[in-house]
């Protein structure tokens, strides 16, 4: 199958048109860089798969690791951007859809009240393969079917989407965000949340992100605590670390090596700021997602 570049238009609102008789739209592999994406958000449901590569997923003020076999699922109105790792690409395929049309279409009138509880669940935006293996599988197997074609794809792509709703309405995992964000706020912070994700391994004055902002420094540390819950350099250290945990579970690169690509010339500094945020040291992360991943 081809595979284009990943390229959206430099802007924060990009809705969808789905159809009436098959409400998905999507479904191609394309390849995402590390600096040609653009945190935007949709007015539609994304589900995406990655087929290969590493990287983090931004989503509204949290970031996550993500690896080969991992499933996003983003719900409309959130921001968000896939950031691969640097001077590597990842490989994806997202789709857009309304579930609720899916699962109504399919479930008996009497069970209608029950299929609008399958989408009143909040998820993470991100699941792991080896957390969620059967989700991963699903999601694999919908956009396999919507890649091929086949006689009847439609009917078996319905199918597997009211699946999948069910599946997630399962995993219990409902996380509550920040509560001080709002679109507002991330908006106004947009243009200094996509300099970090593209020059996180960089030094970053706060100068230069408030002025990105069109903001003064106080205004600035002001609105993206309130959009984000935490303090620019919080955020800059929680990339840096879920970046490099990206890399500690998808690559054999040594562990140095990591933190200079994250922007760590020193290794105990590294050290020191992962166990921070993981409570684990960047060895015992390596060591943990290793043993999951053949469990």
């Amino acid at each position: 199958m081809h595979i284009r570049s990943y390229e959206i238009a430099d802007r924060l609102y990009d809705p969808l048109s789905l159809g009436e008789d098959f409400p998905v739209f999507g479904g191609e592999k394309i390849s995402i860089g590390s600096s040609q994406n653009f945190l935007h958000r949709h007015n539609v449901f994304e589900v995406g798969y990655c087929y290969e590569g590493c990287g983090v997923f931004i989503v509204d003020d949290r970031v996550y690791p993500f690896s080969s076999g991992d499933v996003s699922i983003i719900d409309s109105g959130m921001f968000h951007i896939a950031q691969s790792s640097a001077n590597h690409s990842s490989i994806w395929a997202f789709i857009y859809l309304d579930p609720y049309r899916f699962s109504a279409s399919l479930a008996p009138g009497s069970y209608l009240h029950n299929v609008a509880e399958l989408h009143n669940v909040t998820h993470f935006p991100l699941l792991h393969r080896a957390e969620h293996p059967e989700i991963s599988s699903i999601v694999w197997e919908i956009l396999d079917e919507i890649q091929k074609h086949a006689p009847f794809y439609e009917i078996s792509v319905g199918g597997l989407i009211a699946s999948l709703s069910v599946k997630l309405f399962r995993t219990g995992k409902i996380v509550n965000s920040s509560g001080s964000s709002s679109n507002n706020a991330m908006e106004r912070m947009a243009p200094a949340l996509q300099h970090i994700a593209m020059h996180y391994a960089e030094q970053i004055p706060m100068s230069i992100l408030s002025e990105l902002c069109c903001l003064s420094d106080a205004q600035f540390r002001r609105l993206f605590h309130l959009a984000l819950g935490q303090s620019p350099q919080s955020y800059l250290v929680r990339f840096r670390m879920v970046m490099s945990a990206s890399l500690l579970s998808s690559t054999t690169l040594h562990i140095l090596d990591i933190a200079n690509r994250v922007g760590y010339s020193s290794i105990s500094s590294y050290n020191r700021h992962f166990k921070n945020q993981f409570h684990l040291s960047p060895r015992e992360w390596r060591n943990l997602r290793r043993l999951s991943k053949h469990s």
